[in-house]
């Protein structure tokens, strides 16, 4: 897929050839089902990544624990708009809400007091 990239601060304007990889046959969507696709993909990546790196710096972690690794992401998935200090906060006071998230998809964050 070729693409048009503008960058505001240089001012420069590139062209770029892309590859990517499906399942897919190339003659099974069109030209423009192919972009859609993935535009799709990509927004919801930028969206999701931006928010858990920028807001919770999870690319600065560079532990290979797979323990440590899934209780960073198991606070981060409890604390989507929280900031991470205070979720560890309020799940040391209250083990019953990290037992539930471990155990759960849909934590309840605000536990009853």
């Amino acid at each position: 897929m070729r693409s048009l990239s503008y960058n505001k601060k240089t001012r420069k304007t590139s062209r770029q050839t892309r590859r990517y990889i499906s399942s897919l046959k190339p003659h099974e969507r069109s030209h423009a089902q192919w972009e859609s696709l993935v535009r799709g993909h990509w927004a919801v990546e930028n969206k999701t990544h931006w928010r858990r790196d920028a807001l919770l710096g999870e690319d600065r972690i560079r532990s290979r624990n797979p323990r440590v690794v899934t209780a960073l992401a198991l606070i981060a998935n409890a604390a989507p708009f929280d900031p991470v200090p205070e979720t560890i906060e309020r799940l040391a006071r209250h083990p019953s809400m990290a037992l539930a998230l471990i155990r759960s998809n849909k934590p309840r964050l605000k536990p009853k007091e």
